[in-house]
């Protein structure tokens, strides 16, 4: 072995012995160690074959061109029927859901080993210290504390299942199969999406609720009716500042804002976020100089990043009670800031995969799709927060105000 490029394709190698053992007993070959590459180059082969048949597709995202094989044809073959759970998986394992935000963008991502334990312990991690080392000194020590800080986690199978007709099979319609392996991969994408929204809404430290009865948990956002300033339930800067504070407080640093799309009006006519995305921060005559900058990622505060997430449930139609109730009814949502690095973690063990595909003829007409994952939320949540039941108005507060003094 003299470069990596060996070392890959023996880790790829080892990877796919069990399949080219059983590629090789498919087409009556002799499996041996010396003969694996050659065994190997077949396998690819058919593999990219199916692939093709499939999706169109060569492995490497040409368009390709196969001749035509009937699905019970491809089902009965030994060779084909050994690397379809491969072909399967590809299929599987190809982004689908752009928008699953938690997922992609948010979560740590931790694989776990196959044959890990479903109950997985963690202990109550807060941020660590380092201190002072004197000469020849010991080093201070941090020790994740086990015990009563502790909590388990539940490595959960889930999964949906599909089926095909025998017309389908009869037929041969490929795309109709690649079209429900898509389709059960995003199943499968949005509910873990959703166990991720699920913690970050169970665990988020609640700042804002317009539901409350004390008016220190209401958004500060405000109406101008004639003379009168009176709260309208909307979320204004000032808010936004002191969700940041809160995360700030407990040593993170707020980098997502996450609101429904139907809220985005919210945050564009805040007047001083309005000012901040169109004029660059700069209040004034001089300011026309220039061409206005409206660059929300630039200029959102603290450096956050605004994200319209659609996961967020909104509510129409909705009368908030205690004395916002005298508003009428609006649309109505939640919104989290959280700190990326310190919130969420995705334990996966496996990719998504094929279940119960031994006899092919029999299970290819009752496809199920799975995966195995838990949710943690780190240190407890305390890198979240929220505010509840916003509505989705206007908030006139003026951008500065002037305090008229009397004799």
């Amino acid at each position: 072995m003299n470069n990596i490029f060996d070392l890959i394709k023996v880790a790829e190698q080892r990877e796919l012995y069990p399949d080219l053992r059983k590629f090789a007993k498919a087409n009556g070959l002799e499996f041996e160690e010396s003969k694996a590459d050659e065994i190997h180059d077949r396998f690819t082969d058919a593999q990219e074959f199916m692939y093709g048949t499939l999706t169109g597709k060569t492995l490497s995202g040409e368009v390709a061109s196969v001749p035509s094989i009937s699905i019970e044809e491809a089902l009965s073959t030994g060779d084909v029927s050994v690397v379809m759970n491969r072909v399967f998986s590809q299929v599987l394992r190809e982004p689908t859901e752009p928008n699953l935000f938690l997922s992609n963008v948010i979560a740590d991502r931790i694989p776990m080993p196959a044959k890990s334990p479903k109950l997985v312990t963690f202990p109550t991690v807060s941020a660590m210290e380092a201190g002072p080392v004197s000469e020849e000194g010991e080093y201070p020590e941090y020790r994740p504390v086990w015990g009563e800080n502790t909590f388990q986690t539940a490595i959960q199978k889930f999964g949906i299942m599909t089926t095909l007709t025998d017309e389908v099979i009869a037929e041969s319609v490929w795309p109709l199969v690649n079209l429900f392996l898509r389709m059960m991969s995003a199943a499968v994408d949005r509910y873990q999406e959703n166990l991720l929204y699920q913690a970050l809404t169970g665990r988020a430290l609640n700042v804002f609720n317009n539901e409350s009865a004390d008016t220190a948990y209401r958004t500060t956002g405000e109406r101008i009716s004639g003379a009168a300033r009176s709260a309208n339930g909307s979320l204004a800067y000032d808010d936004i500042i002191k969700m940041a504070g809160v995360i700030l407080g407990r040593r993170y640093n707020a980098t997502h804002l996450l609101i429904h799309p139907l809220a985005w009006p919210i945050i564009l006519q805040d007047p001083v976020l309005r000012n901040q995305f169109v004029n660059g921060g700069q209040i004034g005559g001089n300011i026309w100089g220039s061409m206005p900058k409206f660059d929300q990622s630039a200029n959102f505060p603290l450096g956050m990043q605004y994200v319209p997430y659609y996961a967020i449930n909104p509510r129409f139609n909705t009368t908030l009670t205690s004395t916002l109730s005298s508003l009428g009814a609006s649309l109505v949502v939640d919104c989290y800031m959280l700190d990326k690095a310190n919130s969420l973690m995705l334990l996966e063990r496996g990719e998504k995969e094929m279940d119960q595909m031994d006899v092919w003829m029999r299970d290819a007409k009752a496809m199920k799709v799975r995966k195995f994952a838990a949710i943690v939320t780190k240190d407890q949540g305390r890198g979240m927060v929220s505010a509840l039941n916003i509505r989705a108005v206007k908030n006139e507060m003026p951008a500065y105000s002037v305090l008229q003094a009397t004799s």
